[in-house]
């Protein structure tokens, strides 16, 4: 076993070969097709232009199976590659996350079932305590480089599409979380996998950066309930819509017997409160904890909810009603059942309505 930050990694991720950024930020080769068989994966750079420790963007994309772009790519949107981007988990910087966790065989076992679409994920790195958050007075920019400059470097490529999905594990599922909620515009769906929120001394003390005065600003919770200027959310288009997250209900970082983790726990159900049940799960303590047994097949869950997101045309309406793309979790959540409609008090940007 070796220890990455709040979790160990079981032998079987820490065994994956430690990633080492290349010499030269060069992006991604966008124009090379992939076989048939299995899915396929890159990595790339880019220069942010933001301040920030990170000014070499890493990222790693994952192809599909029979991706074509040369052949396949035409003027029409429909005719477009649509993408997801995928946030590692705390100490997920030094491989590729979404691999070790089985997402590209994943990923090409459901973009090879015919009516699926075929689509890429993007996993950019180098990010291994920010929460996926801009931090104190933009110390980081984590946020706006992914939720801006990457989602820009990876559109600007042939035959991408401009709606993506998130997904997310542990770290990462905080991030999905944070960034559907701060730029629900651009990001109308996102899965979110044994997402941690911490409070704020539990960040200042695992990061030395996070926290400080603007934790609320940055709090995925304080932001679905109080909203935030620039989400220029509307009135009836609620934050939660598009939005699903599950945990173990065996998880020990959202245990009941400390008071951090008793928080995290707390934050969890305050959201699924005001999201409802099937956009957030508690699943039973046999599927898992916070380890790769629970996390594999939550990703499969995840990778078939943003194929699911992610079926329709550019700037097109989900799919069916209420969205249609199914509860989080699977069936043995604790909790699942049939989407609602919750009550919740008009405070800021957000709704009085919760639409789920």
């Amino acid at each position: 076993m070796i220890f990455l930050g709040f979790f160990q990694l079981p032998a079987v991720q820490a065994a994956k070969e430690a990633w080492t950024p290349p010499a030269k930020c060069v992006p991604a080769d966008f124009s090379k097709a992939v076989g048939d068989k299995a899915a396929e994966s890159r990595s790339g750079c880019f220069v942010s232009k933001l301040r920030g420790s990170n000014k070499h963007v890493h990222y790693h994309v994952t192809f599909p199976p029979g991706y074509q772009p040369q052949k396949n790519c035409k003027s029409k949107a429909e005719s477009q590659y649509p993408y997801a981007i995928f946030l590692h988990g705390r100490g997920g910087h030094v491989h590729n996350e979404f691999a070790s966790n089985d997402g590209e065989s994943q990923l090409a076992a459901y973009a090879s079932k015919k009516g699926n679409p075929s689509y890429l994920v993007v996993s950019p790195l180098d990010y291994p305590q920010s929460y996926w958050k801009d931090g104190p007075k933009g110390s980081m920019n984590t946020a706006k480089k992914i939720g801006q400059e990457l989602t820009a470097h990876i559109e600007s490529q042939k035959c991408i599409r401009k709606d993506p999905c998130l997904m997310g594990i542990s770290m990462g599922g905080h991030g999905a979380s944070y960034l559907k909620f701060r730029f629900p515009e651009k990001f109308k769906s996102a899965y979110a996998i044994a997402p941690i929120f911490r409070a704020k001394n539990d960040l200042e003390d695992f990061t030395g950066v996070y926290g400080g005065d603007n934790y609320e600003v940055e709090n995925p919770l304080d932001i679905l309930l109080k909203g935030q200027a620039g989400n220029k959310a509307k009135i009836g288009n609620s934050l939660c819509k598009g939005y699903r997250a599950e945990i173990s209900e065996g998880d020990h970082l959202i245990s009941k017997a400390e008071e951090k983790t008793k928080f995290r726990r707390e934050q969890i159900e305050l959201i699924q409160k005001s999201c409802g049940t099937c956009n957030v799960a508690f699943e039973k303590a046999e599927s898992g904890g916070h380890d790769g047994a629970y996390f594999k097949p939550a990703l499969k869950r995840a990778i078939e909810f943003c194929g699911k997101a992610l079926s329709k045309k550019e700037g097109g309406e989900q799919t069916g009603s209420a969205d249609n793309l199914g509860c989080a979790g699977s069936v043995n959540s604790v909790n699942s059942v049939n989407p609602v409609e919750i009550e919740v008090p008009y405070i800021g940007h957000v709704h009085g309505l919760v639409e789920i």
